[in-house]
C-alpha cells in the first residue's frame, strides 16, 4: 500500500512536467528580415522559443553553417519554385532532394508556368511520377505548395488535393496555406478532411490594416481576440492536424516597421496565449 501511495505521489508530481506544451511554431527563415543574418536569427529564434525555420536553395547552406538543426531548432522544410516555362528537366528538383537526403526535411515546391500556358493535368502527374521514385530513394517528402497569384500553376488547395490523392504516394502531399484559402474560410475543415494525411504542413499568418492605405498587410502575431490567426488556429484544432506549423512572416519587418528583435518575442507570447486558449498543444 505504501508503494502504491508513493507511486501515485510521484505521478502527481511528474504530471505537470509531462503536460503538453503550446504547439511548436516555425518561421520562414528566408522572410521577414530573418534571412539577412542566419547566425543571429538562429540565436533569436532559440531565445524566444521558436521550433525552427523553413529554408530555401539560397539560404539552406547558410543555416546549416549556422548550426541547424540542433537540440533547440530544426529545419522543418525547404522550399523552391519550379517554372515549367523556363526549365526543361527535373534536375533542379533532384538537386534539392539531394540536399535534404537523410535529414527528415520536407521539400515544398511552388510550381509555375510563366508563359501563361496551362500544363495539362495528366502531363503534370506524369512529371511528378517521374520524380517521386527518386524522392522515395532519398526518403524525402515532396509537398506541393499552392500559392495565389498567376503565374503559379496551383493557387488553391482544392486544385492540388485530387492530384495527391490520385497519385497516393506517401512521399507526396501538400502545404495548406490557410491565408490563400481566405475567401473560403468556411471550407477549411473540408480541405483538411479531403486531404487527410496528405497535409504535410500548415502555414498561418496575421494581418493588420494599414492606417494610411486601409489595405491589409502582414503583421507580427497578435492575440487581439478577433483576427485571422485565431481563426486559423481554431481550424487546425478542429481538424486534429499534428504536423509542422509555420508562420508566414513575409516582409513583416518592413510592413510593421519592426525588426525581428522587436517582433519575435511578443509574437511568440501571442501564439502561446492562443495555444492555451484554444488547446492547440503537442
Amino acid at each position: 500500500m505504501i508503494r502504491i501511495t508513493r507511486l501515485l505521489l510521484l505521478v502527481s508530481i511528474l504530471q505537470p512536467l509531462l503536460a503538453a506544451e503550446p504547439y511548436p511554431l516555425h518561421v520562414y527563415g528566408t522572410m521577414g528580415g530573418l534571412e539577412k543574418k542566419p547566425k543571429k536569427s538562429v540565436q533569436l529564434l532559440a531565445r524566444h522559443g521558436y521550433a525552427g525555420v523553413v529554408t530555401d536553395e539560397k539560404y539552406f547552406p547558410q543555416y546549416k553553417r549556422a548550426g541547424l538543426p540542433n537540440q533547440d531548432l530544426n529545419i522543418a522544410a525547404h522550399y523552391m519554385r519550379y517554372d515549367f516555362a523556363k526549365e526543361d528537366s527535373d534536375a533542379r528538383i533532384r538537386n534539392n532532394i539531394d540536399l535534404l537526403a537523410g535529414t527528415d526535411i520536407d521539400l515544398w515546391i511552388i510550381f509555375k508556368i510563366s508563359d501563361g500556358v496551362r500544363i495539362p493535368k495528366q502531363e503534370f502527374i506524369a512529371f511528378l511520377q517521374n520524380v517521386l521514385p527518386y524522392a522515395r530513394e532519398k526518403n524525402v517528402r515532396i509537398a506541393i505548395y499552392p500559392h495565389i497569384n498567376m503565374p503559379n500553376l496551383f493557387e488553391r488547395a482544392e486544385q492540388v488535393i485530387p492530384i495527391v490523392n490520385a497519385i497516393n504516394d506517401p512521399h507526396l502531399g501538400l502545404c495548406l496555406h490557410l491565408y490563400h484559402e481566405r475567401d473560403g474560410a468556411d471550407q477549411w475543415q473540408r480541405l483538411f478532411q479531403q486531404a487527410g494525411d496528405k497535409v504535410f504542413a500548415v502555414t498561418v499568418t496575421d494581418w493588420a490594416r494599414d492606417a494610411k492605405t486601409a489595405e491589409m498587410e502582414y503583421a507580427p502575431l497578435l492575440d487581439d481576440g478577433e483576427d485571422l490567426l485565431k481563426s486559423y488556429m481554431k481550424a487546425i484544432v478542429a481538424s486534429g492536424y499534428d504536423g509542422n506549423i509555420a508562420w508566414l512572416n513575409w516582409k513583416v519587418d518592413k510592413l510593421s516597421e519592426q525588426s525581428p528583435v522587436d517582433y519575435l518575442s511578443p509574437s511568440m507570447a501571442a501564439w502561446q496565449s492562443l495555444c492555451e486558449e484554444l488547446d492547440l498543444k503537442k
